[in-house]
């Protein structure tokens, strides 16, 4: 036997590997007892028994197929693949204690190991805490709803989400070790606020009040909170039943212009020309959409859980049992959603073919790499997982626009249909019949092209001017940008073909819109998002239905946060008090609402990290910018600032701070501090504070 100390986690690991003969003579005794690469000696033995539908014991310990040796799928939560564990060997490492004493050691270092678990439970005994309930014991580890509740070792670069199992229980007489454990708490707790009102960018999450409510504190008279308008038929006569909401990926206003099919639809509808996102990035925007809020009130503040976001942040904080399906089918609405989700779904569910609340019809996609590419993906269906292949027949976004069209002729009214396509999204995959459309579409030559401008901030100050050769680089990339949005044209067209023949489509409002923008090359900036720029934050949003007035454009400051209100008047449902939204509705009826906003804010409180598909080498201080009709006002976490007046500069390139006048600074400062601290109704009435 090896002189090296045992595994890690392992109080009685063996390292050398069994002979074969030994698995097939001892191969379950070997692996409970230790070894560290255990479960690979039974890898043939297993493999039969799974054949003839046994359930083999390695299998249901927190691994897909018992520790990176058996291939295949977990018995006890369908899991594909092993999330969270840094080595297969380490399967037992979280069962009970109980469980790891009756282990039959065959070394003097197993059982050495072995009594220390033994003189463990001894002094758990005397001093009254009682087993954690939450992992399984010898007696129950064959059953799945056990295996359900064991808690994975955490990792650095976590990505998964568990159940945690229930906090040890403490005795009623050590209370205490309670009280003296709530007071250090409790001196913990009021030494951190010290801490974060020191600064509104002290954490990727800011100050623990933002978001609450508690305005007041930062010396603002909002005045009167008012209350959510309830949209009723007297304002709005319309025969809309159903909503289908086409929702692009990265579609900003320059690639959905030069899209002949995206750009005539504004002669067909009515186009809101200043929608601004709230965080430039896929999760946190798409979160916004859902749920009505900003971003610092639902708190995804990216796209992957380590930092704080993605599905799993989601699913954490159980927002997804309150947002837009499930108020919409709490109203006897069917719901359906295809296509992309959140990123990082679904990531660490016990269920891979995991589906949300609220959707009676779910189409999505479990493979992140392969559903950008459009190719080799896997698609969740109503919980049935399928894989498709790299035939021009199984180009992802043509799937979706399929699925999408059958469910349209079948669904019953009322209905509301959530289309999410990857398109454009980078690797911006195209589909075959496009591959030669758009030969000569570029980046437009705006003044912003390749272009700097006056006092930009420090993050940007020394970027030189993009060569010929990059520049050609980046039209190409350009062209199949445009080339793969034509995929989002094609999904109207078939919507509303599906809907005509269908006989609903003069009780259907169609949406076209996307979750951020875009930039390349303007202001010399590579390609990429995250900004607080017009390019990344204004997103084209189009409305085509009955009663909508066509060819109408409102230039109103309109938000994302806005349409889950919006759709839910619309469907004869209300969203709730807590939502930061408007309901656009009094816009569709009258094309102006003189009550409305005077200002949005787009936040950026993450930074993303090597791995995410927005990764971006070069990338802003963390940031909030307020935006308004006239001016984009700009706060970043490290104190720079920065002004553009969109009327004499639409192209937001002079920062004119040192020349403002300091009441005007003062009074956008004055709405942005507001906003960024508001919740719910409050943001009602910080929206529409003068400037």
């Amino acid at each position: 036997m090896s002189g090296r100390p045992p595994a890690a986690g392992w109080p009685h690991g063996r390292h050398r590997r069994p002979a074969q003969g030994d698995a097939h003579r001892h191969g379950r005794d070997l692996c409970r007892d230790g070894y560290s690469h255990g479960c690979r000696c039974r890898l043939k033995r297993l493999g039969n028994r799974r054949r003839r539908g046994d359930r083999p014991l390695l299998a249901l310990h927190g691994h897909s197929g018992g520790c990176r040796g058996i291939p295949g799928v977990c018995a006890g939560c369908g899991r594909r693949r092993c999330r969270g564990w840094p080595k297969g060997g380490r399967c037992r490492r979280d069962l009970s204690d109980d469980v790891r004493s009756r282990s039959r050691a065959r070394t003097t270092r197993g059982r050495r190991a072995r009594r220390h678990v033994r003189f463990r439970l001894g002094i758990r005994s005397g001093f009254g805490i009682e087993r954690r309930s939450g992992y399984v014991g010898s007696r129950d580890a064959g059953d799945p709803a056990s295996h359900d509740r064991i808690r994975p070792r955490k990792t650095r670069g976590e990505r998964f989400v568990t159940d945690l199992p229930p906090q040890t229980a403490v005795h009623p007489r050590k209370w205490w070790i309670v009280a003296v454990t709530a007071g250090v708490t409790s001196l913990g707790i009021v030494a951190a606020a010290g801490i974060f009102s020191a600064s509104a960018w002290s954490s990727p999450h800011r100050d623990i009040t933002a978001g609450s409510g508690a305005v007041g504190a930062l010396d603002i008279n909002l005045g009167p909170v008012p209350q959510q308008a309830v949209v009723t038929d007297e304002q709005f006569q319309t025969e809309i039943d159903n909503i289908v909401f086409i929702l692009a990926d990265d579609l900003d206003w320059a690639t959905f212009r030069q899209v002949p099919r995206l750009n005539a639809l504004q002669s067909k509808g009515t186009t809101f020309t200043n929608t601004t996102v709230t965080d430039s990035l896929c999760c946190p925007s798409r979160v916004s959409i859902l749920r009505g809020q900003y971003v610092h009130n639902h708190k995804v503040v990216s796209n992957e859980p380590a930092s704080g976001g993605g599905w799993p942040t989601f699913y954490r904080l159980g927002e997804e049992k309150d947002c837009l399906p499930t108020w919409l089918s709490a109203k006897g609405v069917q719901t359906a959603f295809m296509g992309k989700y959140l990123n990082a779904y679904p990531d660490g569910a016990k269920n891979p073919a995991y589906v949300p609340p609220g959707w009676d019809r779910w189409v999505v996609p479990v493979t992140q790499p392969e559903m950008y590419r459009g190719y080799g993906y896997t698609l969740n269906i109503d919980g049935t997982l399928k894989t498709y292949g790299s035939k021009p027949k199984d180009f992802l976004g043509d799937v979706l626009v399929g699925e999408a069209s059958q469910y349209i002729s079948s669904a019953r009214e009322p209905f509301y249909l959530q289309l999410s396509l990857t398109n454009p999204h980078r690797p911006s995959p195209v589909a075959v019949r496009h591959l030669e459309s758009n030969k000569y579409a570029a980046i437009p030559r705006s003044k912003g092209f390749n272009a700097a401008g006056l006092n930009e901030p420090a993050w940007r100050s020394g970027l030189s001017a993009l060569g010929p050769r990059r520049l050609a680089s980046l039209d190409k990339r350009w062209r199949e940008r445009v080339q793969s949005a034509e995929t989002v044209a094609d999904a109207y067209d078939a919507v509303v073909a599906a809907l005509t023949k269908a006989g609903k489509l003069d009780r259907t409002l169609i949406v076209i819109g996307s979750d951020n923008g875009y930039h390349s090359a303007v202001r010399r900036l590579p390609p990429g998002k995250r900004t607080p720029y017009l390019e990344d934050t204004v997103v084209p949003y189009v409305f085509i239905g009955p009663d909508v007035a066509a060819g109408v454009k409102v230039p109103s400051m309109t938000s994302t946060i806005d349409l889950g209100p919006t759709f839910a008047a619309l469907l004869g449902t209300q969203a709730p008090q807590w939502t930061d939204g408007r309901s656009l509705v009094p816009f569709l009826a009258r094309g102006s609402d003189e009550d409305w906003r005077t200002g949005v804010i787009s936040e950026s409180m993450s930074q993303a990290r090597p791995g995410d598909p927005d990764y971006e080498t070069l990338k802003p201080p963390r940031f909030t910018a307020l935006r308004t009709e006239q001016w984009v006002y700009v706060e970043y976490e490290d104190g720079t600032k920065e002004l553009y007046d969109r009327a004499t500069d639409p192209d937001e390139l002079d920062n004119v701070l040192p020349t403002a006048d300091p009441e005007l600074v003062k009074s956008l400062n004055r709405q942005l501090v507001a906003l960024r601290a508001c919740a719910g109704p409050t943001c009602r009435v910080a929206d529409a504070l003068p400037n």
